[in-house]
């Protein structure tokens, strides 16, 4: 396992797009993001080709693997800041130099789509990845504190950090600013209570299942696995891939499981999660917690992938402790 550098004030990070076009992010979101890392102490500066868009609204292989090494080779840069998700980032693995990023281990930061890149960089090297904000959240336009809070203790820090619970939220996809509604956040949902700790893995749930059964999938052996899926997703769709986890041989080795809070626009209610759960006897004897703030809703927390989480799904009182070791 290798531990990236903490980033500091006075270090520059560079956004990259290795999946959507950077294009695709409206002028005064990039703006509001450049600020809020900015604000951090941070210089923030752009890949060369962070902006094409070709049929698939990114760039081509070749060039947003450029962009991926240059980042990770110039010693200048001390933290790679992803621009979006997408449905695109897998397209990379094969052309990745895993040797270079294992030489010039840094921060590097994306979500959704970015799952494959997290965990392949995670398999392939050793070096823990960050499963947090990208450009696009950090021009959201809601109230960002917590986001960036967690960010600032996940990367910024050495100490160990606690996951918040958010008080409210708004769905990452409702773009419409006039429709985006603020809502109430119930706090964690304790499925089944119990105490564990592993290595944090999972992650968007779809895209980590894409890595299933090739090189780049990681050994889930002693994971707590955290899990989350966008609006797209509806239960069923999370159901079934979730039991295609549950068939790894090696499954029978996860210490826990964390879901992430599904957006208002999937429609998942808090008793089907629990249905769900509690009707898959291969989960009955390890912890589970749901509804907690990562994946595809605001604000969101920042999880090392690699890194352990320490476990405790006590009813009310569920706490989560992320540390790089």
């Amino acid at each position: 396992m290798i531990k990236p550098k903490r980033l500091q004030a006075g270090d520059r990070v560079q956004v990259i797009a290795p999946s959507f076009s950077l294009d695709l992010i409206e002028d005064s979101v990039i703006y509001k993001a450049e600020q809020v890392l900015k604000s951090l102490g941070l210089q923030v500066t752009y890949g060369r080709y962070t902006r094409d868009k070709g049929w698939n609204d990114a760039g081509t292989i070749e060039h947003r693997i450029i962009d991926l090494h240059e980042a990770f080779a110039d010693e200048e840069i001390k933290g790679i800041i992803c621009a979006d998700g997408g449905y695109c980032a897998n397209d990379l693995l094969k052309f990745v130099d895993w040797d270079l990023i294992q030489q010039h281990p840094k921060v590097f930061c994306g979500y959704s789509d970015i799952t494959a890149l997290n965990h392949a960089i995670y398999t392939k090297t050793g070096l823990i990845t960050y499963s947090g904000p990208m450009i696009c959240t950090f021009g959201d336009t809601v109230d960002n504190t917590m986001t960036i809070e967690m960010f600032r203790r996940a990367v910024f820090e050495d100490t160990a950090y606690e996951l918040e619970s958010s008080t409210r939220f708004i769905d990452d996809d409702e773009v419409d600013e006039a429709k985006r509604k603020i809502n109430t956040n119930s706090g964690y949902w304790s499925i089944n209570e119990g105490k564990t700790e592993g290595k944090i893995l999972g992650m968007n749930l779809s895209t980590f299942r894409l890595l299933q059964g090739t090189e780049y999938f990681p050994n889930i052996s002693g994971a707590v696995l955290c899990l989350e899926d966008d609006y797209e997703y509806q239960i069923h769709h999370f159901d079934r891939d979730l039991q295609s986890l549950i068939h790894l041989p090696q499954f029978n080795q996860v210490n826990g499981l964390v879901i992430g809070r599904f957006e208002t626009l999937s429609n998942v209610s808090q008793d089907q999660i629990i249905e769900m759960v509690k009707e898959k006897k291969e989960l009955a004897n390890i912890p589970v917690v749901a509804n907690v703030d990562f994946g595809h809703t605001n604000p969101k927390v920042t999880l090392p992938v690699g890194g352990k989480l320490q476990l405790e799904v006590l009813g009310k009182n569920s706490r989560l402790k992320v540390s790089l070791d």
